[in-house]
């Protein structure tokens, strides 16, 4: 199961937030427990010194009690002699609940906190207590004091943290849209300028891989390359023995023989052709892109269909009168309109074949024959892909136009049959416009 960096941070980060934060409240709460200690006894030692007692002696009809008293009374006062009988009392619902015999001073007994004093001769017990429960409760409210707030500002941490996290990762985000959107085949090192330092052995790694995915790739298409060359000449003289061969032969088997040598020489020869072309493409040729005009373009791979009479006869140009200036690659753009102009020649060997240029950057190429089936258009760009046809070919032809459409940054459609036809086929490379006519 995938997980999520910037959660696991948030969340890790806003748990130890709050542990921080409940120790920090957990210390303080002992603080103020000392603190509230060391005032109160101080409190309850000051009490009892400033305790009247030169009227102490009066008889028990005269007990009266402090100025400050009820049951709600926080300090406590009782005033004994040394037989125990009570001459004073302060808030206190029944008499004698701590024992005369407390030493002076402090002391803790049967949940109270006493602060005791005696006259020099003993005759007379001062004591003021507090009852403990109550400095709990007191301490209780001064810990809720002080974690009520901080828990209402932990939605409020959450949020900052958030937002911090978030930020931190836009570099991230960034230097994925920079390299989303490099050329592709550019195997220039990642750029890690927006990106935390910690991503750097992440991004060597990538490097390194990117660098050795680079080399498999080279060597394939140099071997395609250096075979399909390699095999260029030899058929070349090889069809031209068999061709020599077949007119030296009288009308008969043994001439038909040599005239299907010459026709698979020529397949032999198309499909080298074919992969020359695709080396070619694959190595990066259509990354190219400077003003070029399309039309010029159009009369020179045209004129190399114009010679073969069979050809000549079924092919309808229209060129405009002006330039049509577009960005891209002169090769790149001659192979692909060489390919469609050969794809439609030869999959609709009886029907005319339409080659148009329009602006503001768009090639067509037409044809009237029986077309393909709308449900295998798709398949028309993978290579070695032929569709439903009769017709010899290596299944190279659209394929390479879609490759070098991607490089160009250009927009390939096919259309069978093409709209208001009741059949026919009609491939369309529209480019981007060009910015000035090139010289």
């Amino acid at each position: 199961m995938r997980w999520s960096l910037a959660q696991r941070l948030q969340q890790h980060l806003l748990a130890v937030v709050a542990l921080s934060w409940l120790s920090a409240v957990a210390l303080a709460m002992l603080a103020v427990r000392h603190e509230m200690d060391a005032v109160l006894d101080s409190a309850l030692l000051s009490l009892v010194s400033q305790m009247p007692l030169g009227d102490v002696g009066a008889p028990p009809s005269a007990i009266a009690t402090l100025p400050v008293s009820g049951d709600d009374d926080v300090l406590h006062v009782l005033v004994r002699d040394a037989s125990g009988r009570t001459l004073r009392m302060s808030g206190l619902a029944s008499p004698a609940p701590w024992p005369l015999s407390l030493q002076e001073g402090l002391s803790t007994v049967a949940g109270w906190r006493v602060a005791t004093r005696r006259t020099p001769d003993g005759s007379v017990v001062v004591q003021v207590g507090e009852s403990v429960a109550d400095r709990h409760e007191a301490l209780a409210e001064s810990s809720l004091a002080l974690v009520l707030p901080m828990l209402a500002l932990l939605p409020l941490a959450a949020f900052a943290i958030h937002l911090l996290v978030r930020r931190s990762f836009q570099g991230v985000h960034a230097a994925g849209e920079h390299w989303r959107a490099r050329p592709e085949g550019d195997p220039s090192p990642l750029q890690t300028h927006d990106l935390p330092t910690e991503f750097d052995p992440l991004i060597g790694s990538i490097d390194t891989l990117v660098a050795r995915l680079q080399g498999l790739v080279q060597a394939e298409r140099a071997f395609a390359a250096s075979s399909a060359h390699e095999l260029r000449t030899p058929v070349a003289a090889a069809r031209a023995q068999a061709q020599r061969l077949v007119a030296e032969l009288s009308a008969g088997e043994t001439q038909a023989h040599a005239i299907a040598l010459v026709r698979s020489l020529d397949r032999i020869s198309n499909t080298t052709t074919k992969l020359l072309q695709l080396a070619r493409v694959e190595s990066g040729i259509g990354f190219l892109r400077e003003p070029m005009d399309l039309r010029q373009l159009a009369t020179l791979v045209l004129d190399e269909f114009r010679h073969p009479a069979h050809t000549a006869d079924r092919l309808q140009v229209e060129l405009p009168k002006q330039p049509v200036v577009v960005q891209g690659d002169l090769d790149a753009l001659g192979i692909a309109m060489r390919n469609l102009i050969e794809n439609a020649l030869k999959h609709a060997p009886d029907a005319q074949v339409r080659v148009s240029i329009e602006s503001p950057g768009r090639l067509v190429v037409s044809d009237d024959g029986p077309g393909v089936p709308s449900d295998a258009l798709s398949s028309l760009l993978k290579p070695f892909s032929r569709g439903p046809t009769a017709s010899e070919g290596t299944g190279l032809g659209l394929a390479i136009v879609s490759r070098i459409a991607e490089q160009q940054r250009a927009t390939l459609s096919l259309e069978s049959p093409p709209p208001g036809q009741a059949h026919g086929f009609r491939a369309t490379l529209s480019m981007h416009p060009g910015d000035a006519v090139p010289p």
